[in-house]
């Protein structure tokens, strides 16, 4: 019995390898891509899957309001789902390249990403191990599982040593369970998938009055169109509209160039590496003038 298909991205992949209808892309004839031992994993993956489904990621949002952080952009299954799906188109060919037991894990990485904000968002993403601790026995993970699990996890965001660059410091073995898993790679098609599926979906929140202290990101989302993915280029759409909506409600540059309204976090997602900091702030400015001249 096959739990999924082709259209399920990621999901398919593993599957397919576990079953062994799907080989990485190796010269070698023999090639183990799962530990010995783990028996069942496509079961357990499914099991666990709808558990967090059905009585975890619908609860993020809400956990985060219970702790005074407002109403947050969708942190629920409809974003768990388009973050796989941005992997799996990222990766496209190149998934041959992962061993099964990578897709695995980042699978389940994707899944927990998010569900520290159950705990409030401020430092979300350090939350993770004590929701994994909350869920018992109904986590099918060893300590080296939850170890890498919890790594490429929380490299999607927050900062180390007050750098944001977080990917840097997932520095653990490329040896998880006898199989290679490359937990840096993992940790940057996660955290760039999570960047990629942020659009207006995430903000349909219908009749209800978003806090002030929330709006500006879900007028942010409103204006990202979902991206574009062909080949080695990513292409952005804002939707012009919204998007002059979003500087004339809630931008505000001071003198020392500094953004006041619109969180400065969102802007510096945009920084070409090829600017200096110098430079970017110059080019945030161009951007913004452009703009609200129309």
């Amino acid at each position: 019995m096959d739990y999924f298909n082709i259209n399920d991205g990621l999901k398919y992949h593993f599957e397919q390898r576990y079953k062994g209808d799907l080989h990485i892309d190796k010269k070698s004839d023999v090639i183990m891509e799962f530990p010995i031992g783990k028996e069942n994993l496509v079961e357990k993956y499914v099991t666990l899957e709808k558990i967090l489904n059905e009585k975890w990621h619908k609860n993020t949002n809400l956990g985060a309001a219970i702790k005074g952080d407002g109403v947050l952009t969708d942190h629920g299954v409809g974003h768990i789902v388009s973050v796989m799906a941005h992997a799996g188109i990222l990766l496209g060919d190149k998934i041959k390249k992962l061993y099964g037991y990578e897709i695995y894990l980042l699978l389940l990485a994707i899944h927990f990403h998010d569900l520290g904000n159950i705990k409030g968002r401020e430092e979300h993403e350090e939350y993770i191990s004590e929701i994994m601790l909350e869920m018992g026995d109904i986590l099918p993970l060893d300590i080296v599982e939850k170890e890498f699990v919890i790594a490429i996890a929380a490299a999607h965001g927050g900062y180390v040593n007050g750098d944001k660059d977080t990917i840097r410091y997932v520095n653990l073995d490329d040896n998880c369970n006898g199989i290679k898993v490359r937990a840096k790679i993992l940790a940057a098609i996660l955290r760039l998938a999570d960047e990629l599926s942020d659009d207006f979906s995430r903000s349909e929140y219908n009749g209800i009055d978003i806090p002030s202290e929330n709006e500006v990101y879900h007028e942010y989302s409103k204006s990202l169109a979902p991206v574009g993915i062909s080949e080695e280029t990513v292409s952005f759409h804002l939707l012009l509209f919204t998007v002059k909506n979003l500087l004339n409600k809630f931008l505000t540059v001071n003198s020392n160039g500094e953004c006041e309204h619109i969180s400065c976090e969102i802007w510096k997602k945009t920084k070409d590496p090829a600017f200096t900091e110098e430079e970017f702030e110059r080019n945030i400015q161009e951007r913004v003038d452009r703009l609200k001249k129309g």
